[in-house]
């Protein structure tokens, strides 16, 4: 018996028996999903119903809108592992691969996912919201993948489906077919709100017997609204997910433990970098110090080099210690009685010496004349000299005498 198709086909949902109990037209709610099982055996996609995952489950039937087809009805089955989500269909169709040019005329099976469970409107597809169509039609051109994503807006196109290598989808073409599925879970989730174990879902085979005649099976609504929004999809919960009590205490005790164990390693890093501070503060010290005996170890280097060329020239120089001094210098011309301070000086150096020093020059230890000046005594026998502006270092002080020249070794601090 066939009727004129219409845009909203009408769908009857008769109660059915699930793995988990029965099932009633719009329950499966929050507190009543389809829990469904984890396989831990393979699945081969290739439309063959009879891989060992499958045949563990049973078959969960489809009702239809009407009879007027007695030879058309259909079944799902539907498990997950920690990859994919798995959905195998199973259709008996008196008229299949019927082909008409638009691809919602032919025959099709489509499946639905929501992963949020919020109802976001009526023809609004949020992220994580899925229709995944697969045409059976005879020309080789219907025989694709179409649908509705959020991740497009709302468009007619899942070509992120296409590009995910880990999507598969395959048909096996007996009476019954067979459309069997495999959805990789981090195409499905996005960027969605999923709480990693409750999901809406629905399935959808749609028959075309003429060109305004098709019927569509539904699982949990009376109409044909499912490809328009989440509301009357399905609920389903992942079984293998839910934790008993005990296994939750156990992760509070172990988060506990946790929170303790960050508690103490912040405590010890903390003092850690207490220690490693004052440990960077110690080099720091001990880096001056170094520093320190490197310019004291160049200074004594100068004034060796210093005093061997004086030596290795002959010249009749007395060398003054770094101190203040009273000394004889025994000269070819008699003795000369000095007194100089201070040493190592700044400013200023003051000399009391028993001749008459007429003149005083300031050479670097290397012999680069610095200063020149001639000079009288302050007082009887005292001569002051303004030191010019000098980098701290070693310098010769070379005092001109009635008795000849007289070299000291000071240091500019």
């Amino acid at each position: 018996m066939k009727r004129k198709y219409y845009f909203l086909g009408m769908a009857l949902m008769l109660f059915s028996n699930s793995l988990q109990g029965q099932w009633y037209n719009n329950t499966t709610t929050v507190e009543n999903p389809l829990m469904i099982k984890k396989t831990t055996l393979p699945i081969s996609i290739d439309g063959n119903p009879n891989d060992v995952a499958w045949t563990a489950l049973e078959w969960i039937p489809l009702t239809k809108s009407n009879n007027r087809s007695t030879n058309f009805s259909a079944y799902f089955k539907i498990s997950y592992d920690d990859a994919n989500v798995y959905v195998l269909v199973k259709v008996y169709d008196d008229t299949p691969f019927y082909t008409y040019n638009s691809e919602w005329q032919s025959d099709n099976v489509a499946i639905y996912f929501s992963m949020d469970l919020i109802y976001t409107g009526e023809d609004i597809y949020s992220e994580g919201m899925w229709h995944i169509r697969y045409l059976s039609g005879q020309s080789s051109s219907l025989q694709k993948v179409t649908g509705r994503t959020g991740n497009n807006g709302d468009t007619w196109q899942v070509g992120t489906i296409l590009q995910n290598s880990n999507f598969k989808v395959a048909q096996m073409d007996y009476y019954p077919y067979f459309v069997e599925w495999q959805v990789p879970w981090n195409l499905l989730i996005g960027n969605s709100n999923f709480d990693h174990q409750n999901f809406k879902f629905e399935v959808e085979v749609v028959n075309c017997n003429s060109y305004y005649e098709r019927e569509q099976l539904f699982w949990n609504s009376n109409y044909d609204d499912q490809w328009t929004s989440n509301r009357n999809m399905g609920y389903v919960r992942l079984s293998d997910v839910t934790l008993n009590p005990e296994i939750c205490k156990q992760y509070v005790d172990s988060l506990k433990l946790s929170r303790d164990s960050i508690s103490l390693l912040t405590n010890q890093l903390n003092q850690l970098n207490i220690e490693k501070t004052n440990l960077t503060n110690s080099l720091n010290q001990l880096q001056l110090t170094l520093n320190q005996t490197e310019r004291e170890r160049n200074i004594i280097a100068d004034s060796l080099a210093t005093l061997y060329n004086l030596l290795v020239k002959n010249q009749y120089i007395k060398i003054l210690a770094f101190n203040e001094v009273t000394t004889t210098v025994a000269m070819k011309q008699g003795t000369v009685n000095l007194h100089l301070y201070p040493n190592p000086a700044r400013n200023r150096m003051v000399i009391e010496c028993s001749e008459n020093i007429t003149s005083y020059s300031i050479y670097t230890t290397s012999g680069t004349l610095i200063t020149t000046s001639a000079i009288s005594p302050a007082n009887p026998d005292r001569y002051e000299i303004e030191l010019p502006l000098l980098a701290p270092g070693l310098y010769n002080l070379h005092l001109q005498t009635n008795k000849g020249t007289i070299a000291v070794l000071f240091l500019r601090q």
